[in-house]
């Protein structure tokens, strides 16, 4: 079954889209922009969203599901008013959210 997960672009009705184990991205006439391939996949900020393969681990992703940074984080939360907590090497910090 698909779902909405969360706005896909703050400006748009773009969706980000999931089925029960995986999640990727849809446009309004219904075109994949990224296969649903993860497992986690979190809200979209100025074009960033932070994914999960393996609900273990998570990266910074784009719009074309291109990894934004090569930092890989043990945990990671939503955008909220362009920053986002995080925990790499078991200290919590924030990610500044930018294009």
């Amino acid at each position: 079954m698909l779902y909405p997960i969360s706005r896909f672009k703050e400006d748009s009705s773009d969706l980000l889209y999931g089925y029960i184990d995986a999640a990727g991205a849809i446009n309004t006439p219904g075109e994949w922009l990224i296969t649903p391939r993860y497992l986690i996949g979190m809200s979209f900020s100025q074009e960033r969203a932070f994914i999960s393969i393996d609900g273990e681990s998570f990266r910074l992703i784009d719009l074309n599901g291109s990894y934004v940074t090569f930092d890989v984080l043990e945990r990671a939360r939503p955008f909220r008013a362009g920053l986002a907590p995080v925990r790499k090497d078991g200290r919590w910090g924030s990610n500044r959210c930018k294009r």
